[in-house]
């Protein structure tokens, strides 16, 4: 049985396990991501609605967190394995080079929510004691 040349290589065991794990990788990194956005939302409308600063639930770190570990290594496997990986990983791994890059964001925006709490939220906007808008006075 001769293979053709467009026939991807045949991979040991291990091999063929991680390559067979990029798929799921990168759809788990998109579920955690999705997660994320609802969390991060929901987190922002808690804290809308009550008008007080709230420290960060660690779920929202988990997400973010785990779905940027889920793309690394998705994306990190297919240059592990270079010339034997097969063309359905490196495909995926494409798709999870944009998952790298939006839960990359994902984490420097948690970061930098968490560093600020200048004051509470309240409707959308950091209500700031010092400066308090009266119609009408100068």
């Amino acid at each position: 049985m001769t293979r053709s040349p467009d026939a991807d290589p045949p991979l040991s065991g291990g091999r063929r396990l991680a390559a067979l794990s990029v798929g799921p990788l990168v759809l788990l990194a998109w579920a955690l991501f999705a997660v994320f956005v609802g969390l991060s939302n929901a987190h922002t409308h808690r804290e809308s609605s009550g008008c007080a600063w709230l420290p960060i639930p660690w779920t929202i770190w988990a997400a973010a967190y785990g779905g940027l570990t889920a793309a690394v290594a998705a994306v990190s496997v297919p240059l592990t394995l270079r010339r034997r990986t097969p063309r359905s990983a490196v495909a995926f791994a494409a798709v999870g080079w944009f998952a790298v890059v939006a839960l990359g964001v994902a984490v420097v925006l948690t970061h930098l929510e968490a560093g600020s709490h200048e004051g509470p939220v309240c409707g959308g906007l950091v209500w700031h004691p010092a400066v308090t808008f009266v119609p009408g006075a100068q």
